[in-house]
């Protein structure tokens, strides 16, 4: 049996770094919005821990920081996508695209800060 070669490539071709409509605006995350990404995951924790394994208690800049450069590497790698999720211009979240258990398929996956939930 041959195997199917899309297993193994990246997604191509790669998302734009930044995407907008109307008042949603999504930004690949960067390095400098390690403190952004902490104090949005550190001060919605109750509302993230039943769902995303790694919102504990604890969470801080160096998991923030950990965090970016991974996405860096995926998004290199063509493995992952991830973006900020932009609400008056500051972190307040993050939405991502990763490939899927088939290797034609996309998973997303997103999460809000709880001051940015209720904006419809």
């Amino acid at each position: 049996m041959k195997q199917n070669p899309a297993i193994c490539r990246p997604m191509t071709p790669n998302p734009p770094e930044q995407l907008q409509q109307g008042d949603l605006h999504l930004r690949r995350w960067q390095a400098s919005d390690a403190p952004a990404l902490e104090a949005a995951a550190s001060s919605s924790l109750a509302e993230l821990t039943p769902w995303m394994p790694w919102a504990t208690q604890g969470y801080g800049a160096t998991q923030a920081q950990q965090f970016l450069a991974q996405t860096k590497t995926w998004w290199e790698a063509g493995d992952a996508y991830d973006y900020a999720l932009l609400l008056d211009g500051q972190p307040s979240g993050s939405f991502g695209l990763m490939r899927g258990d088939d290797a034609d398929t996309l998973e997303m996956g997103y999460w809000l800060a709880t001051r940015a939930t209720g904006r419809g």
